[in-house]
């Protein structure tokens, strides 16, 4: 069975997130994707001013939810990347 999964993210002007690879569309915060049962990964690249802050979370369903504390930040090079292991029942 699939499970509804919810990802945030906000604070720079360019980013691009992938679960398991795929890449998320995002017309909002929020964007809202399928996945089956099992491991999965949450990867972000981003790219703003050096010292921008940035957030990124799951919101749903609670066995994933995960916020990045403390928020990110953009480095010197005006980028940033991470990742973040999940596992949804």
């Amino acid at each position: 069975m699939r499970s509804s999964v919810t990802i945030t993210f906000s604070g720079a002007a360019y980013s691009v997130l992938r679960v398991d690879g795929r890449a998320l569309r995002f017309d909002g915060p929020d964007t809202t994707v399928q996945l089956g049962p099992g491991p999965h990964a949450l990867t972000w690249y981003v790219e703003d001013a050096p010292g921008t802050d940035f957030d990124v979370g799951i919101l749903r369903p609670d066995e994933a939810r995960w916020t990045l504390t403390p928020s990110g930040r953009v480095d010197a090079t005006g980028q940033a990347v991470g990742d973040h292991l999940f596992d949804v029942e």
